[in-house]
């Protein structure tokens, strides 16, 4: 699954999730290079961001893969099994 929560005409947030007998395929890359092509050729937003828990390496890997940058960690920001996490933001400008 690919979502997009819009925050205004110009800034949106990418989420991603695939069941984990996919990982290690190439199906996320490839279905996000899709999704983000889509998005900046048919809407008028300029950047995405995309959050991801801290440690998450190929959540990590895939970001940086499809040209994120690194922007800053979101410490406590997200609560996951019981516990509070940091948070990397990456972002992609058009």
């Amino acid at each position: 699954a690919i979502g997009l929560y819009i925050t205004s005409t110009e800034l949106a947030e990418i989420c991603y999730d695939l069941n984990k007998t996919h990982w290690n395929q190439g199906v996320m890359t490839s279905a996000m290079r899709c999704a983000i092509n889509f998005i900046f050729t048919n809407t008028t937003l300029a950047k995405l961001s995309a959050l991801t828990m801290k440690g998450n390496t190929a959540s990590t890997h895939l970001l940086e893969k499809l040209g994120f940058q690194h922007s800053e960690t979101l410490k406590k920001h997200r609560f996951y099994k019981g516990i509070y996490h940091d948070v990397e933001k990456y972002e992609l400008e058009k």
